[in-house]
């Protein structure tokens, strides 16, 4: 089994910076999360079983 943070490290990674500069922007982020989630979710890798994501917020 692989954690999912290990997976999409990439993508997290690419969204890293937008994430950090909406400090202080609970709206901006939320919408950067958001962002994240969609492209993680159409990822091939999102539907291998062998990769783990966390209960919540799926």
């Amino acid at each position: 089994m692989t954690d999912w943070a290990v997976v999409f490290a990439d993508i997290l990674a690419s969204f890293k910076v937008k994430y950090k500069d909406a400090r202080g922007n609970p709206d901006l982020r939320a919408e950067i999360l958001a962002q994240v989630k969609v492209q993680i979710l159409q990822d091939p890798q999102a539907k291998m079983p062998t990769t783990i994501f966390p209960e919540k917020n799926l």
